[in-house]
């Protein structure tokens, strides 16, 4: 445990990760630490569904039908960690949303994708992951801080020196694993990569906490970050690319050990990308990003080294041996991103599927079976999926479906 008086903070960050991937809970006193770790602290159900814009879902059961419940924030058992850009010392708790007698939340991503780990754990299955993410750096009141793209110029690192030192420090100091940051083809846009882990909860809550640690010190910096799928119109978009592979309790990669178990793994993604576009991709906006020869993948196709593929087997040494799963957005929640793709790789492998045959030379330019490139068919495919319904909760099933088709209403009025 950590008492307020080890803590020295002046105050106390405390809160979830909403449906979206935001922050949400409250501000409260640093003698509150303890309280925290020992009950945590009641906080609506509701907060864990609301839309892109932080509003209530209309006519959710979890809102006004059961009087707003509170369920409870509990500890996730993370140290508090150090908040590096405001102007006095201050601690972010991470917390789990819970019922409010301590049980675990059917609609939390969370708690979805720790008993999927889990369950994977059973069958002496330990998935390996790392996570690759891009986001861009504008000016303050939006438009490029550069006028050309520098794809990994150390230059382009350079004028962003200051920025990218206090992300490092801040990074460190609340214990997110990455390896490195390089420059994209994008003007001023960047690559995170995180390093390869076993602990897939700590790499989902890694890479949230990294986005709103980004876009805190750009902003005290004068700058803003985007991590949208597509926040320029002119340059490429934001994404999200998935590397996983699955290992035995000693150690051996199964991908590695057994050529026809990975086809199989990529079979299980192959089936499911199409209907989960609307986790990869969860805006009306995102599919902007979608766009033939823009290192976006479009279609259902998978390959060896080929960076224009949804699926992609890089080479490597047999240690290493892995897919990387290429069409998500740099917006997709990364805990039910990392839950559906395992379910899915580990469903191909336990029925044995046979994926089609991988793609050669560029997929732009063949006749291959599309990703959704619009919002209302990916809301359709999502909606309508035997499998996702398999893989998530219902409640978090339908808590994400109410969420997008409210996202799906609000885009549409905008456009009327």
């Amino acid at each position: 445990m950590t008492s307020a008086k080890e803590t020295e903070f002046a105050h106390i960050q405390a809160g979830i990760f909403d449906l979206n991937g935001v922050l949400r809970g409250k501000r409260l006193p640093a003698s509150a630490v303890e309280k925290l770790q020992n009950t945590g602290f009641a906080l609506p159900l509701s907060v864990q569904n609301v839309d892109a814009e932080g509003a209530d879902i209309e006519n959710s059961p979890l809102v006004f039908e059961s009087g707003d419940q509170d369920g409870q924030a509990g500890w996730t058992g993370r140290q508090p960690l150090p908040v590096t850009w405001l102007g006095r010392p201050a601690a972010l708790m991470t917390m789990v949303m819970q019922h409010g007698d301590g049980s675990p939340f059917e609609g939390c991503p969370r708690t979805a994708l720790s008993r999927m780990v889990s369950q994977l754990a059973d069958a002496n299955i330990s998935p390996l992951a790392g996570i690759e993410l891009e986001f861009m750096i504008l000016k303050a009141e939006g438009g490029s801080i550069s006028n050309k793209a520098e794809i990994l110029s150390l230059s382009a690192l350079d004028q962003l020196d200051n920025l990218l030192m206090r992300i490092e420090a801040a990074s460190k100091a609340q214990a997110i694993g990455y390896d490195s940051i390089t420059s994209e083809a994008g003007t001023g846009q960047f690559e995170l990569v995180f390093a390869a882990t076993s602990d897939l909860v700590k790499l989902a809550e890694d890479v949230l906490l990294m986005k709103h640690l980004i876009s805190s010190e750009a902003a005290s910096l004068g700058y803003q970050a985007s991590f949208a799928a597509k926040p320029m119109s002119d340059q490429p978009g934001n994404g999200l690319h998935l590397h996983l592979s699955l290992q035995m309790a000693d150690g051996t990669n199964l991908f590695a050990a057994n050529e026809t178990l990975l086809e199989q793994a990529v079979a299980g993604v192959m089936a499911v990308l199409a209907e989960a576009s609307l986790i990869m991709s969860p805006f009306p906006s995102s599919y902007a990003r979608l766009e033939t020869h823009s290192h976006a993948p479009t279609s259902l196709s998978w390959g060896y080294d080929n960076r224009t593929v949804a699926v992609r087997i890089p080479n490597s040494d047999a240690n290493a041996r892995r897919m990387e799963i290429r069409p998500a957005s740099a917006e997709a929640n990364p805990f039910l991103f990392l839950l559906v793709i395992l379910a899915a790789a580990t469903e191909g492998m336990g029925l044995q599927l046979e994926p089609p045959a991988p793609t050669e030379g560029d997929s732009y330019k063949q006749a291959l079976p599309q990703l959704p490139k619009h919002f209302d068919e990916a809301l359709d495919r999502f909606e309508t999926s035997e499998r996702l319904a398999r893989y998530l909760p219902q409640l978090l099933f339908d808590m994400f479906l109410a969420s997008k088709k409210q996202d799906g209403r609000k885009a549409a009025h905008r456009k009327a």
